[in-house]
C-alpha cells in the first residue's frame, strides 16, 4: 500500500434460496455523485464460503473478508446484485429519486477502513430487510493478519442506511 492510499475491509455473505453469485460494490462519490470510473468501483463477490441457503436455516454465517486498496476520498454502498438462471437482479442502496448515496464514509490515505459484515438477503421475507450490517473486529484483525505491511491504524466506519 502506497502511503497515498487507504485500504477499505468488509466482511460479506449472500443468503439466498438459488443465486449462485452475489455482489457487493462501494463506489467513490465527485461532487455527491457516484463516479463512472471503474478505477473507483470497489466489488466483492461471493463463492462457496459466504453463500448460505435459505433451505438451511441453521447453516452459519461465513462471510468472506475483502480487503480493496482505496484513492483518498468519499465513498458509499452503492448496490447488490445477484445472478440466478442467468437473470441478474441489481438492488441500489440510494435514493430512488435522486440516485444520491445514503451510505456515504471517508476513505483517509495510510489507513485501514473496516467497514463492517454485510449480509445480503437476495429475497427478504415481508418484514426483512435486504441489507444487514454487524461488525465482527475479531474475524476482521484474523483476516488482516496475512497482509503484515498494513498500517496499525484501523478506523470502524459505521454505515447508515438511513436518508
Amino acid at each position: 500500500m502506497s502511503a497515498e492510499e487507504g485500504v477499505i475491509v468488509y466482511g460479506f455473505a449472500c443468503r439466498s434460496f438459488l443465486e449462485s453469485r452475489c455482489t457487493i460494490e462501494f463506489t467513490r462519490l465527485t461532487e455527491g455523485v457516484f463516479s463512472t470510473q471503474p478505477k473507483d468501483r470497489v466489488r466483492g463477490v461471493t463463492g462457496e464460503k459466504n453463500i448460505y441457503s435459505f433451505q438451511n436455516p441453521d447453516s452459519r454465517r461465513n462471510f468472506a473478508y475483502y480487503a480493496h486498496r482505496a484513492a483518498p476520498g468519499t465513498y458509499a454502498l452503492r448496490r447488490f446484485t445477484a445472478v440466478a438462471n442467468n437473470i441478474l437482479s441489481v438492488f441500489t442502496v440510494t435514493d430512488a429519486h435522486t440516485d444520491r448515496p445514503y451510505a456515504p464514509f471517508q476513505v483517509d490515505a495510510g489507513k485501514v477502513h473496516y467497514l463492517g459484515d454485510f449480509t445480503f438477503y437476495t429475497t427478504p421475507f415481508k418484514e426483512e430487510v435486504p441489507v444487514e450490517r454487524d461488525e465482527n473486529p475479531a474475524a476482521m484483525a484474523a483476516f488482516l493478519k496475512d497482509f503484515p505491511n498494513l498500517p496499525a491504524e484501523r478506523v470502524t466506519r459505521v454505515i447508515d442506511f438511513g436518508p
